[in-house]
């Protein structure tokens, strides 16, 4: 785990790290697309597996940033979560998506790297997104 990561769990606990997790997203997401509608959604059944959306989501498909706080890789479990928010995203009948994007602390292992490679371009292709 990074240190900067480590200070956040030692900071808020794990979930409050979490939380700050998602607003360095959005704050990274609102320079990155400097002049487009960024927003955050507050933690919510029905939240349509979004933690932050770029774009008009009544008028127009949106991307869909999702945040993931694995500070200590991605295993089987993590996985799930992330196959799991996906399919979440892509089904929901609040909005269309135009993208999908996993942010996650931190770098990938190569095994990682592989498998989110695969299953990435599985579902780009499986669902039309652009890659």
């Amino acid at each position: 785990m990074i240190d900067e990561w480590v200070y956040l769990v030692n900071r808020y606990t794990i979930a409050g790290a979490r939380s700050k997790f998602e607003d360095i997203c959005t704050t990274l997401f609102k320079h990155k697309f400097k002049g487009e509608c960024v927003k955050s959604v507050r933690v919510d059944i029905g939240d349509g597996g979004v933690d932050v959306f770029i774009g008009d989501i009544e008028n127009q498909p949106i991307k869909i940033i999702q945040c993931k706080f694995f500070v200590n890789g991605i295993e089987e479990s993590q996985k799930a979560q992330i196959r799991k928010s996906f399919k979440t995203a892509i089904s929901s009948a609040d909005f269309q998506l135009s993208n999908w994007i996993l942010c996650v602390p931190g770098k990938l292992s190569i095994q990682e790297h592989k498998w989110w490679a695969g299953w990435k371009d599985k579902q780009m292709k499986t669902f039309g997104l652009p890659n």
